[in-house]
């Protein structure tokens, strides 16, 4: 079962570095979502804190095992009962890519941001048996309170204590709202319209092909999560409610001139939702599993989203990938480096002149 933790990341890195002395192995070999292993590594407890496993305190100088990624602080006999999956850390993103997908993603594939990892692993175990699933919201002062921690660096938030399920849901949507770029992006958001009109799928596999990779993988993700919430007979939110619910957020609008032209585009941009979430589940599939990054088109895969494939892999599942390749991102500032050196080197030859 997943369950959610709180680490209060107040151990800075140099502490944190200057602590590990042996690498552990992680706690399982399994490589999908719910089980994604976490990677401890030996350290010294300079701190009083808690073991997330078995919930008692550690004591000083006592040897622990600490997560590199998502901070996680366990017994070294507790490692093995630790609780999945490892979901890194958020860095802050700098001040040049603040508000881009591509600023809250990791390095390494899946290019998903944590914070919808972790509101659809919620979702999805306590949410689905909701009326009107994404289509209610919770407050926005509970939305945008949630969401600013969630990103905050070096915070993790325990989900399981926000009782209303709709406020995990607003912040989803929130969030892929106020990205600069819709998640389906401007550039393409009018091919992704074009190909919705004549119900191509061959055009919209090539449109989804044609997006970034932090674009692609969020859309595989959520639109496998979303296809999940339109099968259950609980939400009552089947794949025509869900598509105008989420249009609005994932696909760009066009310029809005009068409120004719503005309705035809939201129908168009309704006919994009409904076409991706009609694609089979194994395609989405495919795109985040090792080696499909060429987004092909499936095989067969000719009719639409029927809902009863057994074998397909359900939302976590389909996060196929190597135990230990998801990290955080490391935001840098190579701008400001450079110019240092730049300028630096200037002033040190400027002085040299007068020297001598």
């Amino acid at each position: 079962a997943v369950v959610s933790t709180q680490s209060t990341g107040t151990e800075s890195d140099a502490e944190y570095l200057a602590s590990d002395t042996e690498s552990v192995t992680s706690t399982t070999s399994e490589s999908s979502l719910p089980n994604r292993a976490h990677h401890f590594v030996l350290k010294s407890q300079i701190k009083p804190e808690g073991c997330k496993a078995c919930r008692k305190r550690l004591g000083f100088s006592a040897h622990a095992l600490r997560c590199k990624y998502c901070k996680m602080v366990v017994h070294q006999d507790c490692k093995n009962a630790a609780p999945l999956p490892c979901v890194p850390l958020l860095s802050t993103p700098s001040k040049k890519q603040d508000g881009t997908l591509a600023s809250y993603v990791p390095k390494n594939p899946p290019h998903i941001p944590s914070l919808l990892l972790r509101c659809v692993q919620e979702i999805e175990a306590r949410g689905l048996t909701d009326v009107g699933l994404y289509r209610l919201s919770g407050t926005n002062k509970q939305v945008k309170e949630l969401k600013e921690r969630m990103l905050r660096p070096r915070c993790q938030v325990n989900l399981r204590k926000v009782d209303d399920i709709n406020v995990l849901t607003g912040v989803i949507k929130n969030f892929l709202s106020n990205l600069n770029d819709p998640l389906l992006t401007s550039v393409l958001s009018e091919d992704f319209k074009e190909a919705a009109e004549r119900s191509s799928l061959n055009h919209i596999y090539d449109c989804v092909a044609r997006l970034p990779h932090e674009n692609r993988h969020t859309l595989a993700f959520l639109v496998s999560h979303l296809q999940k919430v339109s099968d259950s007979e609980h939400c009552k939110m089947p794949r025509s409610n869900l598509a105008r619910v989420m249009a609005p957020t994932l696909v760009a609008p066009v310029p809005m001139t009068d409120m004719d032209s503005a309705m035809r585009d939201t129908k168009r941009s309704t006919k994009v939702m409904e076409l991706l979430l009609s694609l089979p589940p194994s395609y989405w599939s495919n795109i985040m599993s090792p080696g499909g990054e060429e987004c092909s088109s499936p095989t067969g895969a000719g009719g639409g989203y029927s809902g009863e494939d057994p074998a397909t892999p359900g939302t976590p599942e389909m996060l196929r990938v190597q135990p230990g390749i998801y990290q955080p991102p490391t935001p840098t500032n190579k701008d400001s480096t450079i110019t240092q050196r730049v300028f630096g080197a200037r002033k040190k030859t400027f002085f040299n002149k007068f020297e001598g």
